[in-house]
């Protein structure tokens, strides 16, 4: 056998095969940069987009702890056993102007919520309570509704969360961004990789409410509200933790 035939023969298809593997893997890499921008094209913010924060690699957030607030006044508490002080008011238009203003006058600690234009409709309106300048969302326990009642008076019904503060056993962690998180909300088929996000609003939402001593325990959550298939979706994802459970909006 002629030892230098055979070695060529074995340095030529040595080459002819991490030629092929070079290959392969080449169009396996543009295979998945190809799906990566597809996704990253598809997974898009609306012209009419916007966010309540900017300058997001400044922002840390904590787990908080708080109290339900036991109002003095007339009180009752809804099925989940939330404290919610009742009021009907007389002579009060059904307009989120007017009544704000009426809350930030005769309402307790009125001038800390803010009104809820996504969550609100001609026929209810809600205000959340703000903590730090961010909105604790999507309970009764931390909001305003105000709804017209059967003899015309309106009827405000609120909840408020006192002796907020960061949980002893949390740190502050670095928020993550809301449109990464929308792709990876894609990845996992939560949404469709042609969602649309119109908004996104970062706040504080109740996650644990102990009936006995009326704590509550609050989590960094990102509000993000998302067009697809000609509807429009309120999804609640964890702003600091991925691996927490993700909320359907009501």
């Amino acid at each position: 056998m002629d030892w230098k035939l055979s070695k060529s023969i074995y340095i030529t298809v040595f080459l002819i095969i991490n030629i092929v593997l070079l290959i392969v893997l080449y169009n396996q890499y543009n295979i998945q940069e190809r799906h990566e921008s597809s996704r990253s094209q598809s997974i898009s913010k609306s012209a009419d987009y916007k966010t309540n924060v900017d300058a997001l690699r400044n922002i840390k957030l904590s787990v908080l702890n708080g109290m339900q607030h036991e109002f003095q006044s007339e009180t009752g508490a809804d099925q989940s056993g939330t404290i919610r002080n009742i009021v009907e008011v007389k002579d009060l238009e059904l307009d989120a102007t007017i009544v704000k203003a009426h809350i930030d006058k005769e309402i307790y600690r009125g001038s800390e919520y803010t009104f809820d234009s996504e969550s609100s409709t001609s026929d209810t309106i809600y205000y959340n309570q703000m903590y730090d300048s961010l909105p604790i969302f999507n309970i009764s326990a931390a909001r305003i509704k105000v709804v017209r009642a059967s003899d015309n008076t309106l009827r405000f019904e609120q909840g408020y969360i006192s002796n907020v503060a960061v949980n002893e056993y949390s740190k502050k962690v670095q928020v993550n961004d809301p449109i990464k998180l929308a792709e990876e909300l894609a990845q996992e088929k939560v949404i469709s990789n042609e969602a649309i996000i119109k908004s996104s609003t970062l706040g504080h939402y109740v996650v644990l409410l102990n009936d006995e001593d009326q704590q509550v325990l609050l989590r960094p959550k990102w509000k993000l509200v998302i067009e697809e298939d000609d509807r429009t979706r309120i999804i609640y994802v964890d702003a600091i933790n991925a691996s927490e459970e993700i909320i359907e909006g009501e």
